[in-house]
């Protein structure tokens, strides 16, 4: 992935345990029935922010959410999905410990799309995204 384009990162996922990665070029043409979505972005980046606010179908109020400078930890589930903004101590390398660090997370029945502000650390985002997207539709 390119992440100076905000893409940080997306995939297709097969309902099988795997998927595969695409660029801005396939997540601009997804469409429910190849599989479901996860799409990672960098909101620093304006065509992460672009993409968000006007190509994504995504409701407003959950774009605003996704997009918030200040974050407080909550989590809101609709009609149509669960948002769940979740902070952390930055363990980055170099970080101050107190600077916390979140993701904000979108899940619907067909993507997930997660955004970010700074750099986490990939062990505890797969577990955040996992962790989110089961809870969001255990029955």
């Amino acid at each position: 992935m390119d992440h100076d384009s905000g893409l940080v990162v997306a995939y297709i996922l097969d309902g099988k345990g795997g998927g595969r990665a695409i660029g801005w070029e396939e997540l601009m043409q997804w469409s429910p029935e190849q599989g479901i979505l996860w799409a990672h972005f960098d909101r620093t980046v304006e065509q992460a922010v672009s993409y968000l606010s006007e190509q994504s179908d995504l409701d407003p109020l959950v774009v605003d959410a996704l997009l918030e400078l200040e974050t407080r930890p909550r989590a809101m589930q609709t009609s149509q999905g669960l948002l769940a903004v979740l902070r952390g101590v930055n363990m980055n390398p170099g970080a101050n410990p107190e600077d916390m660090v979140a993701i904000r997370i979108w899940v619907d029945a067909t993507r997930v799309i997660s955004v970010r502000r700074r750099k986490l650390r990939p062990v505890n985002f797969s577990w955040i995204l996992l962790t989110v997207w089961s809870s969001a539709w255990r029955k």
